[in-house]
């Protein structure tokens, strides 16, 4: 290229297929401005780029590049001749490697800097301060260790720092309190310790907030959740923090995400978070408050996840949470509540609502005679899961086999008084999907008939899971995204008719704003089973009935070729869709 277009100023070829290496030519363009190669399948070493001094822009993500040697990385040496280059970006590649020094010598207009997602390790150089025009600084899931350099709170535009999944040691440094610009600061899974610091308090305009899972403790200084009216993420899980919670808490009044989860907290639940009315996850599991769960969170309508589950809360369960339409998880268990457990709203839920572990409970379901499981024999055992345990059984009335799933919970009593709570579903003989399309051979079904599937068979179960689909986005009141459209979530009766089941991930799809946009993201995490989530999901987007769309491509093309999409022979350049394009032509 660098020979026939000597002149080419923007070359932009990404989200395509291209694959093999980066022509050493491409150093003779010397003309360009903006090269973007990002989104092919692009491997191999990068050749130098030094002639290519009027670049502004270079963009090799999401590639293959790479060759695994300790040279990976010295084409960035190469670039501190373009002088005018703002934005950099070699995240989610195969470069290893360790970090150059030469970094610090880009280009002082340079705005975004994007090296994640590669096996980069060594320290970041403290040169990084010479940067004083970056507003994007991501470093996340590579091998970086030593400590944050204190440098970079020189770096006053910046407006993202990402440097989480990396082995940091040492503290927090108090320089990132002159980053007063600063939006999104993600530290979570380091090796950090020491205390928050108190100048984190200047960061006035920060939204998204991470430092879970490391070691850092003290008390969590009533300054430092004093840091913004706009936060609208705080995750704090998994430390070592201990004291009260502050009550300056409340302050965070467009708060949507907390997690503080796994800490060592105690006292009372502040009556404060009660101002926190936009919160949607809150999630407190793991620490040591105690008293009651204070009556101000009645005000908190927007909660879809709530878990307050081991610490040592006590009194009733309160019945305001009732009339909360739309909490999914409700997680009080092992605590010290006592009293009648309400029976309506979320409490209805049998797999959304988990006490177990309060031994001074009563009430909620009703009595029950339990059907006919030979005293649950395990036997009678079909599957264990993590809400609870499914027999295969009789009901008194018509002698038909049936489906009971045991859940860990406790809120009602069997015939002999003993803590029960079942569910009670139409039994599937013929197991679900996966067993059909990946059959085990077992010991003892040797003289059984192998399972096959003709041709016919799998185009009705593959209809049968789409009118499913259409009933939960199309004809419910609510529109309901499965979020875990899978072959072992397909069960098959007698007939083998497909029967969408398994809806722990599900949600409901309230109706979006007017004026929001249809690219909503959430910071509650991923949902689903990778190989049959959607990308986007993994980015944090909001779900949507087009993820399922995506769960059950993934699921005809296992189910017409035969391959997992996590087989290990797609790897490389071989991925499931192209394998299904060879193997099922036009």
């Amino acid at each position: 290229m660098g020979i026939t277009l000597q002149n080419i100023k923007v070359f932009a070829v990404g989200a395509n297929q291209f694959t093999g290496s980066i022509p050493i030519s491409i150093s003779n363009a010397s003309n360009l401005d903006s090269l973007t190669l990002g989104q092919n399948k692009l491997f191999g070493k990068v050749p130098s780029l030094e002639k290519l001094n009027k670049m502004r822009i270079l963009l090799l993500t999401y590639n293959y590049l790479g060759s695994g040697g300790a040279n990976d990385l010295s084409f960035l040496c190469s670039l501190t001749n373009a002088t005018n280059l703002i934005k950099l970006g070699i995240n989610a590649n195969s470069f290893e490697g360790k970090l150059p020094r030469c970094i610090s010598n880009f280009s002082t207009n340079l705005i975004n800097l994007y090296l994640d997602n590669n096996k980069i390790f060594g320290n970041i150089p403290i040169g990084i301060g010479n940067l004083i025009s970056l507003e994007s600084l991501t470093m996340w899931k590579n091998r970086l260790s030593g400590t944050v350099p204190f440098e970079i709170g020189k770096l006053q535009k910046l407006r993202e720092l990402a440097l989480n999944n990396n082995s940091f040691i040492g503290n927090i440094p108090s320089s990132l309190g002159n980053l007063t610009a600063l939006l999104e600061l993600y530290l979570l899974k380091n090796n950090l310790q020491g205390t928050i610091p108190l100048s984190l308090s200047q960061c006035q305009n920060v939204i998204f907030m991470s430092l879970a899972n490391n070691n850092l403790s003290g008390t969590i200084f009533p300054q430092v959740l004093g840091l913004s009216f706009s936060l609208l993420s705080l995750d704090l899980s998994a430390n070592q923090f201990n004291g009260a919670l502050p009550m300056e808490v409340g302050n965070f009044i467009n708060l949507g995400y907390l997690d503080i989860s796994e800490n060592m907290l105690f006292g009372k639940i502040p009556t404060s978070l009660g101002s926190c009315v936009k919160l949607e996850s809150l999630n407190m599991r793991g620490n040591l408050f105690q008293g009651v769960i204070p009556s101000s969170l009645e005000s908190l309508r927007g909660l879809q996840i709530l878990d307050l589950s081991n610490n040592n809360l006590s009194g009733n369960i309160p019945r305001f949470l009732e009339r909360f339409d739309i909490l999914q998880l409700l997680n009080l268990s092992y605590n010290h509540f006592e009293g009648e457990v309400p029976t309506k709203g979320v409490y209805k839920n049998s797999s959304a609502t988990l006490i177990m572990g309060n031994s001074k409970l009563c009430g909620g379901m009703p009595k029950m005679k339990l059907p006919a499981t030979d005293a649950f024999s395990s036997t009678n055992l079909i599957g264990v899961g993590s809400f609870g345990s499914v027999y295969r059984g009789v009901l008194d009335q018509d002698r038909g086999t049936i489906a009971i799933k045991v859940l860990t919970a406790c809120s009602g009593v069997d015939y002999q008084g003993h803590d029960f709570k079942a569910l009670v579903y139409e039994f599937m003989s013929n197991g679900n999907l996966d067993e059909w399309l990946h059959p085990i051979a077992r010991t003892n079904e040797a003289l059984e008939e192998q399972k096959n599937l003709n041709l016919l068979q799998r185009l009705n179960i593959a209809i049968d899971v789409a009118n499913a689909l259409d009933y939960l986005h199309h004809q419910c009141h609510t529109p309901i995204v499965h979020c875990d459209l899978k072959p072992s979530n397909v069960l098959l009766d007698d007939d083998m008719i497909g029967h969408v089941g398994d809806f722990g991930l599900a949600r409901f799809l309230r109706e979006a704003p007017k004026d929001s946009s249809t690219n909503q993201s959430s910071s509650i995490g991923l949902r689903g089973t990778i190989g049959y989530a959607p990308p986007e999901y993994g980015m944090g987007n909001e779900v949507s009935t087009y993820g399922d769309i995506y769960s059950y491509g993934i699921l005809l093309l296992e189910m017409f070729t035969g391959k997992r999409p996590t087989d290990n022979m797609f790897k490389d350049s071989l991925n499931f869709h192209e394998f299904a394009k060879a193997n099922l032509p036009e």
